[in-house]
C-alpha cells in the first residue's frame, strides 16, 4: 500500500489547489508546460457543479496570478451534462469567458460515449465566442475520424489521445494495432492540415512517427501531452530536443478514482506508474 501510495503521489498533485500551483511550477522551472485538472466527474448534485465550476475559477485566477505557463482541463460531466444541456453550457461559458479575461488556455476532455456529440457541439459553441478552448478527440473511437475532419475545417484545437473508456466493439476499436493505425492515420491528418494541435501519448513508436512528420511539415505547431509522473526520461529527451510537453496535473479528493479508474480502464497504465516509481 505504501508503495502504491508513493505511485500516487507522482500520478496525482494532490489534494488542493495549492498543491497543484506548486506541482505547476516546478514543472516550468524544468521547461514544462501543465494541463490542469480538478478531478471529478458525471455530477448530478448542482451544489458539487457550482462548487467544481468556483475551484475552476479560482485555478484560472491562480494560475493568471502567479503567471505560470498552464492550461486546465475540465469535463462536460463535472460541470452539469447530467442535469441539463444549457445549464452545462452557461458553466462552460463561464468558465472559457473567465480564462479568456486572463489569458488561460482551456482544454475540453472526450469522455465516453454517451457525453461525445453533446462535448462536440458544446465546444463548437463555445469555440465561436472564444477561440482559448480546445477539444480533445479519441483515436479509438470509429467515428473520430469524421469528427476531426469536420474540425479542422472549423480551425478547432485538437487534443489527439487513444482513448481507454468501455466501450461497444461497434463504437471503438478494440485491439492495440487498431487503435494505433487509426492514430497514426489521424495524426497524419493534423500534421497535413491542421495546426496547433497536441499529440497525447506515452507510445515510443507513436511519437517516433510524428517526429517523422515533423521533418515533413516542419512548419506546424504541437506540443506533446503526457500524465504526470510518467515516462520522465523520454519527457527530458523531448524537451532537450526543443519539443513542447505539456503535462496532465489532476488534484483533487477523488485522486483515488481517478488512478482507479485510469487502471481498471487500460491495464497498461499500471505498468506505467510502477514504472514511473523507479524513474
Amino acid at each position: 500500500m505504501a508503495l502504491l501510495s508513493r505511485g500516487l503521489r507522482k500520478w496525482v498533485a494532490g489534494e488542493n489547489l495549492d498543491n497543484a500551483i506548486e506541482r505547476v511550477k516546478k514543472l516550468n522551472f524544468d521547461g514544462a508546460r501543465g494541463m490542469v485538472n480538478f478531478l471529478g466527474e458525471n455530477y448530478e448534485n448542482k451544489t458539487k457543479v457550482e462548487e467544481t465550476v468556483e475551484e475552476y475559477l479560482k485555478l484560472i485566477e491562480k494560475i493568471a496570478s502567479e503567471r505560470l505557463n498552464s492550461s486546465i482541463s475540465i469535463k462536460v460531466s463535472q460541470i452539469g451534462a447530467e442535469i441539463d444541456e444549457e445549464y452545462c453550457r452557461e458553466n462552460l461559458n463561464k468558465i472559457v469567458e473567465f480564462a479568456h479575461k486572463n489569458g488561460i488556455f482551456v482544454w475540453l476532455d472526450m469522455e465516453n460515449s454517451p457525453f461525445t456529440q453533446l462535448t462536440l457541439d458544446l465546444y463548437l459553441q463555445i469555440f465561436n465566442k472564444f477561440q482559448n478552448i480546445g477539444i480533445c478527440l479519441q483515436a479509438y473511437m470509429r467515428r473520430s475520424i469524421t469528427d476531426l475532419k469536420k474540425l479542422i475545417n472549423t480551425q478547432a484545437k485538437i487534443r489527439l489521445v487513444k482513448g481507454a473508456y468501455h466501450e461497444p466493439s461497434d463504437i471503438v476499436f478494440r485491439s492495440k494495432r487498431d487503435i494505433n493505425d487509426n492514430y497514426i492515420r489521424l495524426m497524419q491528418i493534423l500534421f497535413q492540415k491542421g495546426d496547433n494541435f497536441a499529440i497525447a501519448t506515452h507510445d515510443t513508436y507513436i511519437i517516433n512517427q510524428a517526429l517523422k512528420l515533423k521533418k515533413i511539415y516542419a512548419k506546424k505547431k504541437f506540443e506533446f501531452q503526457m500524465l504526470l509522473g510518467v515516462r520522465e526520461e523520454l519527457k527530458d529527451k523531448l524537451t532537450k530536443s526543443g519539443f513542447l510537453i505539456s503535462e496532465y496535473v489532476p488534484y483533487g479528493s477523488d485522486l483515488w478514482q481517478y488512478c482507479w479508474r485510469r487502471i481498471r480502464e487500460h491495464p497498461s497504465n499500471f505498468g506505467l506508474v510502477l514504472k514511473s516509481l523507479i524513474a
